[in-house]
């Protein structure tokens, strides 16, 4: 039996490590930027007087 490559195991573990926290940072990044668009459609539909008052009550 061959003994297992340490350094492509490493790499491997790198590799996955690497794109792992590249997906979570993109992720935060989506999750940030639905809230400020939300956050500014808010503030639009308020300001133009399209949200109805009964919605305004309940938020």
């Amino acid at each position: 039996m061959q003994a297992p490559n340490i350094r492509y195991y490493a790499f491997v573990s790198r590799f996955v490590d690497a794109v792992t926290t590249e997906a979570m940072a993109n992720e935060v990044q989506r999750v940030r930027e639905a809230r400020l668009f939300d956050r500014a459609r808010r503030s639009l539909d308020d300001a133009s007087g399209t949200v109805p008052v009964a919605v305004k009550r309940a938020a």
